[in-house]
C-alpha cells in the first residue's frame, strides 16, 4: 500500500478508573502519535459485551489522518495501551476489565478507497464492529457520507442493527481539544478493585502522612519541613542543601511514578496523595538558612500559601496530565515561596 495518508476510524472504549480521562488522554496520545484526530463522538455509558463485570464501559469512536501504514498504527496503538497501563490484550474470546482499549474499525486511503487487511494481528475492516452497538453507534456520528456509503453497501450497518442500543450517549466534551482533560460533565470514576500497591502508597501518601483526618496537604508539608529541620541538625549547611536537592528531584520522579499507579485506584489527584505538597515546601527550604526558624516558617507558610491560593499560572499546571500536573502546581508554588524568600532575605540583610 503506497500512499502519504490514510484516514483511520478507531473505537475507544474504558471500564476502570476515570474512564472519561482516560479516553480523553488517549485521543491526545493518539494525535501526538498517529495522526491528528479531526472528529471523535460523543462518549457512550454501555454494559460489558462478552463477559460479565460490575464496570460499565465508557465508549467513543474518532477519526484520524496519518501517514502510516495500518500495521505501523496498530503498533503505535498498543503501545499507548501499554502506557496507560494495560498490561494484555482480549483474545480468543477472553475479555476482561481494563482502562483503555484501542480498536482500529475502518481506514480508507487517499482515494477514498478501504484498505482491506486480513493478517493474524489485524483485520480492517473490524469483524465484528457490526455485532457491537457500541462501536457502532459512536462510529455512525462521525462516518464522512463517502465513508459511511461504503459501511452501508457492505453490510447495511447504517440502517440498525437488530439489537437494542448498547448504551445512552454522555454529554460533555464536544468542544474539548484532543488534550487528555477532562470536561466539565462528570463521568462516575469507577475505581480499580483490590489495594492500590504497597510502595506508590508509601510514597505518595508522603510516610503516610497523607492519611491525616485534618488538611492531608499541611500534614504532608509539615512532616517535609520537620524533616528538612532535622537534616540539618546532622549536616553542614552545605550538605543539607544538596541533600535537599537530591530529595527535590528523586520526589519528583517518584511522585509522578506514584500517583500514575493511584489514580485509577483513588481517582484524579487523590487527596491522600501528598508527595507533591513535600516537594513544594522542600523548594522554597532551598532559600532559609539552616537553622533559623523565622525563615524556616516562613518558607513553609508562602509554600501553602501560593499552593492554596494557586495565582501566577500554578493552577494552570494541573492541566498537565496525570501524575505531572499533581506534582507542578506544587513544584511551581515551591519556586514562587523560594523567590519571595530570597527578596526577603535580600531586603533584610
Amino acid at each position: 500500500m503506497e500512499n502519504d495518508s490514510y484516514t483511520y476510524y478507531l473505537g475507544l472504549g474504558s471500564n476502570l478508573g476515570d474512564r472519561k480521562r482516560n479516553l480523553m488522554e488517549a485521543l491526545g496520545k493518539l494525535s501526538a502519535r498517529v495522526g491528528a484526530v479531526y472528529t471523535f463522538s460523543s462518549p457512550y455509558d454501555t454494559e460489558p459485551w462478552g463477559f460479565v463485570s460490575s464496570h460499565r464501559f465508557l465508549n467513543a469512536a474518532c477519526a484520524l489522518h496519518s501517514p502510516f501504514t495500518p500495521m505501523e498504527v496498530l503498533k503505535r496503538t498498543q503501545e499507548i495501551e501499554r502506557e496507560m497501563g494495560r498490561k494484555n490484550k482480549s483474545s480468543d474470546g477472553a475479555y476482561q476489565d481494563r482502562l483503555i482499549d484501542i480498536d482500529l474499525l475502518l481506514c480508507f486511503n487517499g482515494k477514498q478507497q478501504p484498505v482491506i487487511v486480513d493478517e493474524p494481528i489485524l483485520q480492517l475492516p473490524h469483524p465484528l464492529m457490526e455485532q457491537r452497538d457500541f462501536v457502532m453507534d459512536p462510529l455512525r456520528e462521525i462516518l464522512e457520507p463517502a465513508h459511511a456509503a461504503y459501511l452501508s453497501t457492505r453490510a447495511g450497518t447504517l440502517s440498525g442493527s437488530e439489537t437494542p442500543s448498547a448504551g445512552n450517549a454522555v454529554s460533555g466534551w464536544e468542544h474539548e481539544e484532543c488534550t487528555g482533560q477532562q470536561g466539565e460533565d462528570e463521568v462516575p470514576f469507577q475505581p480499580l478493585e483490590g489495594t492500590a500497591p504497597f510502595w506508590p502508597v508509601v510514597i505518595g501518601t508522603g510516610l503516610g502522612s497523607g492519611y491525616s483526618p485534618w488538611a492531608p496537604g499541611t500534614a504532608g508539608a509539615l512532616l517535609a519541613t520537620l524533616l528538612w529541620w532535622l537534616c540539618g541538625l546532622c549536616v553542614t549547611p552545605l550538605e543539607q542543601l544538596w541533600i535537599t536537592v537530591a530529595a527535590i528531584l528523586l520526589a519528583t520522579v517518584a511522585g509522578i511514578w506514584a500517583t500514575n499507579r493511584l489514580e485509577p485506584y483513588w481517582g484524579e489527584d487523590p487527596k491522600r496523595v501528598v508527595v507533591d505538597e513535600m516537594v513544594g515546601v522542600w523548594i522554597s527550604l532551598l532559600a532559609a538558612p539552616t537553622g533559623h526558624w523565622g525563615y524556616m516558617v516562613a518558607a513553609f507558610v508562602l509554600f501553602r500559601l501560593f499552593d492554596i491560593f494557586k495565582p501566577l499560572g500554578v493552577r494552570k499546571m494541573e492541566d498537565l496530565p496525570q501524575g505531572i500536573g499533581v506534582m507542578m502546581d506544587d513544584v511551581l508554588a515551591g519556586v514562587y515561596g523560594f523567590i519571595l524568600l530570597i527578596v526577603a532575605r535580600w531586603v533584610t540583610g
